[in-house]
């Protein structure tokens, strides 16, 4: 324990104590001066009732010895008057002095002219009734009493509650006019008037009991009575207490608090120097201690605190010159450490964003995650160089289309036409990039989404031509960064690569699509297949490859082969085709082979893969029964199944050679009930499942492109 908390307990414990013996020594003398108020109360309250019941008695005799007499008797207790029996009696006409009379004498309050008296009534025993005009010696019975004038209140009350004398005469002013006992009792020898007001004290039936003897101690001055004499008492000990306190407070001040000031600044410098990591906190530190210590000082009044503080300030500073050459070589360091690390970082951020385009780039493809991939890129784009816009175009021609933002927030139509007039006469060069750094100074700045101060356009090459642009829009003045720079140029050449890929991507599948449409006009004019159910068929398989959610590409690579599903009927000769009657079944084994004839006209191209697949299964029927190799399940190609069902669909729907068109209800009633000769079983479920639910667009589809008047398919 420390002295400075054993000094306190010690300071705390005689605090403690004397207050504790104040109050135990309060306490008592209270309850002594309580014990003594209240003896003395009541045995002089009795003296005073005997003493006032002997005077009644001297005065009754003095009535037989001296009936004559108008001199009323010496008395201590009462000054009395002149008989007036004669006046009296007409005012007692219209009272009941039964009551009154009937132990002998009585107390009665008669109201009169200018002043109430207050009379003695008497009962002689020849019937007559004797009065004397009475007062009270109050003087008397204050110092029976022993109160003081004016502060401790007298009252006599007579039988019937009213007052009949009060000292002082101010006493109970106010209650006069109010209902009820004039003083009553609320618990013990405590007492309130009609006016609310508490008193303390004692009373005495006098006179056989028909009056009553109040002595009543107004509530403050009770207490005065009680705790009076022990003022003096307290002021001693208060005094104690504020010197011991005080002499507590010194010791503290000039003796112990420099101690605990001394070891809290030498623990605390202990700590940091254990923790300190570089020679500057080292220096900081001991230089606050060392004014800590210069403090303690200035403050001690001890001359050997100020010795000790002195010493150890000499120390603290002699370290601290030392610690600022440290310091001088240090800094040069730290500057040197401070430019590897900023280099560092924008590595290390290069670098992550490399690598996140990188993977990326794994899962792009260009056909079904390219635009999606582009705006991951451009997001990268956008965090890494802290810009607030980015947008990812390609150049076609003059315009530059948006293939996707970051940041905007709006349409990429809106984005074009502000690139468009922006880019409008930009003559770009690779690796030149425009960069404004207030937008302000440009009247052709961009100013599209959120509010920008600074621009930058990058230019976009691959192979040496220009297929692009990059543009990032900062909401807060940037100015030309060379981090930026290092981290966007490279990028612009991958992103580059990208956008020509998929351009050429683009234009690969359109002359895929030319050749597609070129074969499918030449089988329309070899076999008279209409272009109408051609079309259809390619909407049909669109809708159901689409909802088996097939990636894109391959949907349309569905749809669009689909076109060529029944090519292979350019080696099956025509009269066989546009037979009437029923074929014969070697004729029905040539029309099978179609099939396998489609497939070897397509060849081995690998991009007609789907194409192929679709003209060598598309009657295969899901439980095996279909043809050329008896396929069943999903052995068959999805392509051939979804193929399959559209073909069926249109087949039913259109007017041929051998049948008249069936209405969509019809078709539909045949697909999934069955005829005997089509029947469900023969279908993909799912696929069966889904033309259920979409069957309405089937028709919506068939009655955009009916057959002319009078074409047969085939």
């Amino acid at each position: 324990m420390s002295i400075r908390k054993l000094f306190t307990v010690a300071i705390g414990f005689l605090v403690l104590i004397i207050f504790g013996n104040l109050v135990l020594n309060y306490y008592a003398q209270i309850k002594w001066k309580y014990n003594q108020l209240d003896g003395t109360m009541s045995s002089e309250l009795d003296g005073i009732s005997q003493q006032i019941d002997k005077e009644l008695s001297l005065l009754k005799n003095s009535i037989f010895t001296n009936e004559d007499s108008n001199a009323a008797p010496f008395s201590t207790a009462f000054n009395f008057s002149l008989r007036e029996e004669t006046h009296l009696m007409d005012l007692l006409k219209s009272h009941d002095k039964s009551s009154l009379l009937a132990e002998g004498y009585a107390i009665y309050r008669v109201p009169r002219k200018g002043k109430d008296n207050t009379f003695l009534l008497w009962k002689h025993p020849e019937g007559r009734v004797l009065t004397w005009a009475m007062e009270p010696n109050f003087q008397w019975l204050r110092r029976t009493l022993h109160l003081s004038d004016n502060k401790e209140f007298l009252i006599f009350v007579g039988p019937g509650g009213e007052v009949l004398w009060k000292s002082p005469s101010y006493f109970l002013e106010g209650t006069e006019n109010l209902h009820g006992p004039i003083i009553y009792n609320v618990k013990g020898p405590w007492f309130k008037d009609l006016n609310g007001r508490l008193y303390w004290g004692k009373y005495s039936p006098i006179m056989g009991g028909s009056v009553r003897l109040y002595v009543l101690i107004p509530l403050k001055r009770f207490f005065y009575l009680l705790c009076g004499n022990i003022l003096s008492m307290a002021a001693f000990d208060v005094s104690l207490l504020i010197i011991i306190v005080g002499i507590g407070f010194l010791v503290f001040k000039y003796v112990l608090a420099p101690m605990e000031e001394i070891t809290v600044l030498a623990s605390d410098m202990q700590d940091k120097l254990f923790t300190a990591t570089t020679p500057k906190d080292l220096s900081i530190t001991v230089s606050k201690v060392a004014r800590g210590v210069r403090e303690i000082i200035s403050r001690s009044k001890l001359e050997e605190v100020g010795i000790l503080c002195q010493a150890l300030s000499s120390a603290l500073q002699s370290y601290v010159y030392q610690q600022e050459k440290l310091l001088a070589s240090g800094e040069k360091m730290a500057e040197l450490n401070k430019t590897l690390q900023a280099t560092n970082e924008a590595l290390i951020t290069r670098d992550r964003a490399w690598r996140r385009i990188i993977e990326i780039s794994k899962t792009v493809t260009m056909t079904t995650g390219f635009n999606k991939g582009l705006g991951r890129i451009a997001d990268i784009i956008r965090e890494a160089t802290g810009a607030s816009e980015v947008v990812i175009s390609k150049k076609e021609g003059n315009e530059y289309l948006p293939y996707t933002e970051s940041g905007y927030g709006v349409k990429l139509s809106d984005v074009k036409r502000s690139l468009d007039l922006r880019l409008k006469d930009a003559s770009f060069k690779e690796d030149n990039v425009l960069w404004i750094e207030d937008v302000y100074t440009d009247p052709l700045s961009l100013a599209i989404g959120a509010p920008v101060k600074s621009e930058a356009i990058f230019p976009v090459f691959h192979l040496g031509r220009p297929v692009g642009v990059i543009y990032l829009g900062w909401a807060k003045p940037k100015r030309e960064s060379q981090e930026v720079l290092d981290l966007l140029l490279p990028i612009t050449s991958y992103i580059g690569g990208m956008i020509d890929s998929k351009s050429a991507l683009q234009g690969l599948r359109q002359s895929y699509q030319y050749m597609v449409e070129r074969i499918q006009t030449i089988t329309s004019i070899f076999h008279e297949e209409t272009s109408a159910h051609l079309e259809r068929v390619e909407k049909y398989c669109f809708l159901l490859a689409k909802s088996l959610s097939l990636p894109a590409d391959q949907v349309e690579d569905i749809a669009l082969f689909s076109r060529l599903h029944d090519i292979g009927k350019m080696k099956v000769p025509l009269d066989l085709l546009t037979k009437r009657d029923a074929l014969a079944e070697e004729e029905f084994d040539i029309i099978k082979k179609h099939t396998i004839w489609g497939a070897e006209i397509l060849g081995d191209a690998p991009w007609l893969r789907i194409g192929r697949a679709i003209c060598l299964y598309h009657h295969e029927k899901w439980d095996g029964s279909g043809y050329p190799y008896g396929l069943a399940g999903e052995d068959i190609p999805v392509e051939a199944r979804v193929v399959a069902l559209a073909d069926t669909y249109d087949a039913l729907r259109s007017r041929r050679a051998y049948k008249e068109p069936f209405s969509h209800e019809k078709a539909c009633e045949i697909i999934t009930k069955g005829d005997g000769r089509i029947e469900p079983f023969h279908f993909d479920p799912t696929l069966l499942s889904l033309f259920v639910e979409i069957e309405q667009s089937f028709d919506e589809i068939y009655n955009s492109f009916e057959e002319p008047e009078g074409v047969i398919s085939l």
